[in-house]
């Protein structure tokens, strides 16, 4: 009888994806379709007489089974379980009525959004509840956590190591995947703080083949590239310094670096694309010991200019406030650091994935909570920073459809729909102290005279919560308003041409026309 159980992962150690009798290992995955591809191949994977059950929380079970299998177990039990606190409280107690001693392998189809609001305790004593019933029944459960807030869940388990054997993160890099390992424990060792790169293919997940890479010393490595623009003029401060006219001419000049630092400008908004171009170039080409700088000149650039510049491969932009010497201090604090980040090789996709959504203005309800959904499935985009979600109750009298003819959304990314008699607003990458700022450049009146109050939603498992809310919970009857508001009054549908100009009469004094007469 097996006493072991494989993720099933092709030419990965099995130090880092068997697990043990007795242990519970716990798994999370940025995407839903990365977690049940990555659930199928472990099921895959067991020996036929292997004894495999699957447990679902969130109904996710049937698109694992709608493929047919080749190999695996002979058969395969499947329960399911509410998502509620209470049936996950219960769960340790089921679990003792299902299992006998003979060895079981249990997988558990976890959303993260059935976790993220309970308290750090009470998953600590569900987790310890787990492994004590694993403990005297000889099984082994896997944890497949997926969904929006696997990160933040992933910081509560790592000091979590006495009742977890193995915590891992399957993590979506748009061309690749990350297998980051925090710890992984069995009969062959404790293995730690391991990042692998996989790939999917038609067999299944497996480690790709790229070469290991042995940083070797550099001779540049006290060199310093710079605009001259960058350092307000001054001369080169020592002769590792080199000057030049334009961000262009030091890119060329970069091509051939190795671990030099370099010091771009950035003074317009419209530069960013190409700027970010450059350094995503430098960053694949030139590899990871190469420090690039990025210093705000006379603009201060949006929030997600500056997230797509540091996905492209820049270690850090410094902001338009600091002084030249600020700027010294913070690059000399970056020799002897090695980038830290993938840069996915496609620039076309990490601009599309980094920009807001090429949309704005009114959407039809549940257009706008698709687009929002899959807007918080994106990894890339930053962890309670996509922007805020805005309920406005109008003032009575006032209906919502009025109030929407008076939006005038400017900004790409900025969606709006009706909820009932309510008006709903996304404001990409806005905070919350900036809203009432936003709401002002969007109403030509105040906000008092126009709405009665407002809720707000901003970090991710809210906004994930509302929204799957509003999608679960459509209204029945939509309002008869399927296109964006026009900003303009529409045309009469039939045009008079304009009436001839009547002809003056003249009058003379003491006189009176025949025309009068008559």
């Amino acid at each position: 009888m097996a006493q072991s159980f494989t993720l099933g992962i092709s030419q990965l150690w099995d130090e880092l994806q068997v697990g043990q009798l007795h242990g519970l290992y716990w798994l999370g995955c940025d995407r839903t379709q990365d977690v049940l591809s990555l659930c199928r191949q472990t099921i895959q994977a067991q020996q036929t007489v292997a004894r495999v059950t699957l447990i679902d929380v969130g109904g996710e079970a049937a698109s694992i089974l709608e493929e047919g299998y080749q190999q695996g177990p002979e058969s395969l039990a499947i329960y399911r379980l509410a998502p509620t606190p209470s049936a996950l409280m219960a769960f340790p107690n089921e679990l003792s009525r299902l299992l006998n001693q003979r060895p079981h392998l249990l997988l558990l189809l976890l959303p993260a959004a059935a976790l993220v609001h309970q308290p750090a305790n009470w998953l600590a004593e569900w987790l310890q509840r787990i492994s004590d019933v694993l403990q005297r029944h000889n099984a082994t459960l896997f944890i497949f956590n997926h969904g929006m807030g696997t990160d933040s869940l992933r910081n509560q388990l790592i000091p979590l190591n006495r009742q977890l054997y193995g915590l891992v993160s399957l993590r979506w890099q748009l061309d690749c995947w990350r297998y980051d390992v925090a710890f992984w424990s069995n009969t062959s060792g404790v293995s730690a703080q391991q990042n692998i790169e996989l790939i999917a293919t038609p067999q299944g997940w497996e480690v790709a083949n790229n070469a290991t890479i042995t940083l070797q010393p550099h001779q540049d490595e006290q060199e310093y590239l710079a605009h001259n623009a960058a350092l307000e003029g001054a001369p080169p401060f020592s002769e590792h310094w080199h000057l030049f006219a334009s961000n262009q001419e030091l890119f060329t000049a970069a091509l051939t670096a190795q671990a030099a630092t370099l010091l771009f400008s950035l003074a317009q908004n419209d530069q960013v694309d190409d700027l970010a171009r450059q350094i995503h170039t430098l960053r694949r080409q030139r590899g990871n010991a190469l420090k690039i700088v990025v210093r705000e000149l006379t603009t201060k650039q949006r929030s997600s200019d500056e997230r797509l510049l540091l996905a492209c491969g820049a270690n850090t932009v410094i902001p338009l406030g600091a002084t030249l010497s600020n700027t010294l201090v913070i690059i000399e604090g970056l020799q002897g650091h090695t980038f830290p980040r993938h840069v996915p090789a496609n620039i076309t996709t990490l601009l599309n994935s980094l920009r807001p959504l090429k949309l704005r203005g009114y959407q039809p309800y549940l257009r706008f909570c698709t687009l929002l959904l899959d807007l918080l499935d994106n990894p890339l985009l930053p962890h309670n920073g996509r922007g805020t979600l805005v309920s406005l109750q109008p003032v009575s009298g006032m209906e919502a459809e009025q109030l929407l003819a008076l939006c005038r959304v400017r900004r790409d990314g900025d969606l709006i729909t009706l909820d009932q008699q309510r008006l709903v607003l996304f404001l990409a990458y806005c905070r919350p102290h900036e809203l009432k700022t936003a709401l002002r450049s969007i109403f030509p009146l105040s906000i008092a005279e126009l709405f009665s109050s407002y809720r707000i939603w901003h970090q991710d498992g809210e906004l994930l919560l509302e929204l799957t809310r509003m999608r679960d919970q459509a209204p029945s009857v939509r309002p008869a308003l399927d296109t964006p508001a026009p900003s303009f009054c529409e045309a009469p549908e039939q045009h008079q041409g304009p009436q001839p100009r009547r002809l003056p009469t003249p009058i003379v004094l003491g006189r009176i026309s025949a025309e009068a007469t008559q």
